[in-house]
């Protein structure tokens, strides 16, 4: 009883193998055919881009908000020490109480404005056409590569060739 199930599971793994093999090499020789929905690949990069444009806009926001009122209250007010100093020819030194307040509001001028600016500036108009032409262009490349064919490496030793079969609906 021992020897027969042995003999059942060795042809039985034996079987697996010679299958396996014979699927193996028709894969190689053969290769395979991919099917792409050229409209769902394009809608696809339309929302990507969409979403990288809205991210990438919150950040230019954020970066412009926190970083710019200080890097140009900083110009200006280097300016403003700079002309005060020299007033009519004499050298003038205004105490910190007097600077430091002008600082303050050019600071809080200038986030303010920019802070109205940003609020008002609609990038959607732009984000949205960015993304009907990314998706106009990759349906275009796409339908471009019906029929192409190319080859996947596996382990740097199998090369199995693909047929891309790529359709739309426009």
């Amino acid at each position: 009883m021992r020897r027969v199930f042995l003999l059942g599971f060795t042809a039985g793994i034996l079987l697996t193998a010679i299958v396996g093999s014979v699927l193996f090499v028709s894969l190689l020789q053969g290769g395979l055919q991919a099917h792409l929905d050229a409209e769902v690949v394009a809608s696809q990069v339309e929302q990507q881009v969409l979403d990288a444009g809205h991210s990438q806009v919150q950040k230019m926001n954020l970066v412009l908000r926190d970083e710019l009122p200080g890097q140009v209250m900083q110009i200006t007010v280097e300016g403003f020490r700079e002309a005060m100093e020299v007033l009519y020819g004499d050298q003038l030194q205004l105490p910190e109480q007097v600077i430091r307040p002008v600082e303050q509001h050019v600071e809080d001028y200038l986030a303010e404005e920019l802070g109205d600016y940003l609020a008002a500036a609609d990038f959607e108009p732009l984000l949205q056409e960015l993304a009907r032409q990314s998706r106009s262009k990759t349906y275009t490349l796409l339908l471009q590569g019906e029929g192409m064919n190319m080859e996947i490496s596996f382990m740097d030793r199998w090369t199995v060739p693909v047929e891309l079969e790529i359709y739309g609906s426009r």
